[in-house]
């Protein structure tokens, strides 16, 4: 029973209680003294009568009145005794029953009292909890409309969904048109659309532990946002789905990030193009996709001398021009080809579809055309070239490092060959490398063990025969392999950089012997030295040049440099200011081996030359092609009128001297004459020239 229903049933019967009580304590005086009355006048009434009837005598009868009136005064005694300890009986379980009630009634009361203030504290404790509740609820209500955050709710059955904030998510007033989960389906991207159904299938299907997608929808302008869609389910007690709640979030800020990060790291951030880390997932991808008897070509590109165009101009033309090329190389490229930066002046093209030796062949002659493309920076025109090596899949490799690695072999091999052209990996190839990196470890060791000499060729003028001029050559005395020609370490030493140091002593030691023929009383000449294309580049070339000569301390330089045509050519611009500075130290400019690059007789009132060295091709047929002889010809003839020195090289016959003279040539060299002779051996003949 409740306590607070027994309170009420034991304070009702203790209030009756109470009331017998007070009426029979009221009443009782009255009822002893009533039943007095009634005993003593029935008594008196009914006694005295049947005494008198029966006894005549008077003195029996005042003796049985007086023996009646204690009878009388013993039952009515007896009577009265009995009448009060039954009221006080009455009175005293009556009581007892009070103050038993009184003790309930009072154990209820301070149970009640407890209760109260428990109910109370809970009250307090209710009330407080509505408060907290109705402040995350407005917190709540605030973050969900402060947040991009939407909710949605399927209902399996009958299709039915619902989705908060239409306006805020895809810009819809209200949820008009999507009713059903294949409404929104249809909104979803083509791309993801299959993606997404299948991942809610697989979660209502029990094989995900909750649902989560992250795809691409369209909003009412059309356009597509990312949102992350989080979903949990209801099911029945059979399993089956009734109805799956979630939340939607945009988060196509949070994949505009991803998408700058992921370019950052796998896109190259001059070009645009694919840097070397995407190129290498790329590459495992198709390499294990593919079947092994599937060819994949890789192409990696060179840009022959690219390095001058960064130390001539500005590593931000540097970087335009890179742009430039990846941008032909991207619009001409065709299906099946994907082009990606390697890194520094390097790209790398990858050809997939089974492609044969004949279509290798021919992206790769379409690469090397595009690249001879002329491409005009902030006004500068360049002309440059590429070298390419190829290596195939699987025969060069089976894994993109062997296949990257043996490309690069071949393409190295490309720019020793001369630049401009297509290798294919072969065994022979690495072996060259091999080579070559030995080579260039020896070619280290022989500049500090100073194993490099010098040898000059003497520049002869055709009308006397005059000794006027020397060219410097180097020569090499290996220790262990003896001489070594300069074919075959000149382009390892300019490949390699080890050309700067190089030339940096060749140009110390013409000085020094130019000077020692001086203190000799020899009559010197002046001495050209060759400058290879990374000397050029070189940002410390002027400063050089300048302290050797300062060092020399000669009356008048006697030091001449000489530039080859294709050197030039490939950046007219910056060789034009390279060689004005050379001249402005009192250092003569020759341009040569001209004819074998790409100028013309026109450029050469541009150039601030003193002489013109008509490469040894022009010269060797001189006698046999009327032609060449009219090239020669053409060429003396226009750089007189330019008040250019003239010097034929490679003569070799007196027939080709004699044409020379003819047509008015100011200088030769050759064997005809002289071949390259040891420092020693070309003062003797400057001292016998002297004294002779």
């Amino acid at each position: 029973m409740d306590k607070q229903q027994r309170f009420q049933d034991t304070k009702e019967e203790f209030f009756q209680g109470s009331e017998v009580l007070r009426k029979t304590n009221r009443y009782f005086p009255l009822k002893v003294a009533g039943l007095y009355l009634l005993i003593g006048f029935l008594w008196i009434a009914f006694s005295d009568q049947a005494v008198e009837g029966i006894l005549r005598n008077r003195e029996q009868i005042a003796r049985v009145h007086t023996l009646k009136g204690w009878f009388y005064v013993g039952v009515t005694a007896v009577l009265l005794y009995g009448l009060i300890k039954g009221n006080q009986r009455g009175m005293k379980n009556l009581y007892a029953r009070l103050v038993k009630n009184y003790e309930e009634l009072e154990t209820l009361h301070e149970e009640l009292i407890s209760t109260e203030e428990d109910l109370e504290e809970k009250y307090k404790t209710l009330e407080e909890n509505q408060k907290n509740l109705r402040v995350l609820k407005e917190r709540y209500q605030l973050a969900l409309e402060g947040s991009k955050d939407g909710l949605w709710d399927w209902n399996v059955k009958t299709d039915q969904f619902l989705f908060t904030k239409p306006e805020e998510l895809l810009g819809y007033r209200d949820t008009e048109g999507v009713r059903r989960q294949r409404d929104w389906l249809n909104l979803i991207h083509p791309e993801d659309h299959d993606r997404v159904k299948r991942r809610m299938d697989e979660y209502l299907r029990g094989e995900a532990h909750s649902y989560e997608s992250e795809y691409r929808i369209r909003n009412h302008k059309g356009n597509y946002l990312w949102i992350l869609s989080k979903g949990k389910g209801i099911w029945d007690g059979e399993g089956r789905p009734l109805r799956v709640c979630g939340s939607h979030t945009n988060i196509t800020e949070k994949k505009i990030q991803e998408k700058r990060i992921e370019t950052m790291a796998y896109y190259d951030s001059t070009t645009k193009v694919p840097n070397r880390f995407w190129l290498g997932e790329y590459l495992e991808g198709q390499l294990k996709t593919g079947r092994k008897e599937e060819k994949v070509a890789v192409f990696l590109i060179d840009l022959d001398n690219f390095k001058k165009v960064n130390d001539i101009l500005t590593h931000e033309m540097g970087d335009q021009f890179l742009m430039d090329i990846a941008k032909r190389l991207q619009s001409k490229l065709k299906k099946g080809e994907i082009l990606t930066r390697f890194g520094g002046d390097e790209f790398v093209v990858v050809k997939t579809g089974d492609p044969d030796q004949r279509s290798i062949h021919a992206t790769g002659s379409r690469i090397l055309d595009i690249l001879k493309e002329k491409s005009t920076v902030k006004g500068y025109q360049f002309l440059i070239t590429g070298s390419i090596g190829i290596a195939v899949y699987p025969e060069h490799g089976g894994d993109k490092d062997t296949l990257l690695q043996n490309a690069d072999a071949a393409m190295y091999e490309a720019k020793k060959g001369g630049r401009d052209r297509i290798r294919f990996y072969t065994r022979e190839v690495n072996e060259k490398i091999r080579e070559d990196i030995i080579l260039e470890s020896d070619l280290r060791k022989a500049l500090e063990d100073k194993e490099f000499i010098i040898q000059i060729q003497p520049l002869v003028q055709v009308t006397t025969g005059r000794i006027i001029g020397g060219e410097a050559l180097l020569r090499w005395n290996h220790k262990t392999k003896g001489r070594i020609s300069p074919a075959e370490f000149i382009s390892v030493a300019e490949d390699t950089g080890i050309i700067v140091p190089i030339g940096e002593r060749v140009f110390k030691e013409v000085c020094d012997f130019t000077k020692t023929l001086m203190n000799q009383g020899i009559l010197p000449v002046p001495v050209s030295v060759n400058l290879a294309v990374p000397q050029i580049l070189h940002s410390g070339l002027l400063d050089s040049i300048h302290s050797v000569l300062k060092e020399s301390d000669l009356e008048k330089p006697l030091l001449e440099v000489e530039i080859t045509e294709s050197v030039i050519m490939n950046n007219l611009d910056y060789a034009v200011t390279i060689m004005n500075n050379i001249r402005s130290m009192g250092v003569k400019v020759a341009l040569d081996d001209f004819g074998t690059g790409y100028s013309s007789l026109s450029y050469l009132k541009n150039l601030p030359i003193d002489k013109l060295k008509i490469d040894k091709s022009f010269i060797d047929d001189i006698v046999a092609s009327d032609s060449e002889q009219a090239i020669v010809k053409s060429v003396i003839d226009m750089a007189k009128s330019l008040g250019i020195e003239t010097v034929a090289e490679g003569i070799e016959m007196k027939e080709q001297w004699e044409i020379l003279r003819k047509y008015g040539c100011d200088v030769g060299q050759g064997y005809y004459m002289y071949r390259p002779m040891d420092l020693e051996d070309f003062r003797e003949v400057l001292e016998k020239q002297m004294n002779g």
